[in-house]
């Protein structure tokens, strides 16, 4: 498997595509010029992808980084996306929904009949 086959230049001059470093680490341009980081890697026979972070933010020796980590971590068995917690750590919570309705002063929804009338 290769690996490291981006540089820095290609990395900030890339134009809009998928690039691959090796290793299942790729840089994904937008058509915008935004650019992420995602690392791809099977665990437990599923392929998985998950986001590194985005450039400048994270640059080229940092992702590398983070993907041996990660790499590591998932030829171990260990699925680093549930590792960090990603999915669990924002679970849905009905309650924290808030209807708008409730956000109308009493003095407004007493009126509101009138302006219907009105209207």
């Amino acid at each position: 498997m290769a690996i490291h086959r981006l540089t820095p230049r290609k990395v900030s001059t890339a134009g809009p595509g998928k690039y691959e470093d090796g290793g299942g680490l790729r840089l994904v341009v937008s058509n915008t010029g935004a650019r992420k980081w995602v690392l791809r890697f099977t665990i437990s026979g599923k392929r998985r992808e998950m986001g590194l972070g985005s450039y400048p933010d994270v640059g080229l020796a940092d992702a590398r980084t983070r993907a041996s980590v990660y790499r590591q971590q998932s030829s171990e068995g260990i699925d680093p996306i549930e590792k960090l917690g990603v999915l669990s750590s924002r679970p849905y919570r009905p309650s924290l929904l808030v209807p708008l309705v409730l956000s109308v002063p009493t003095d407004m929804a007493g009126r509101m009949p009138n302006m219907r009338d009105n209207g």
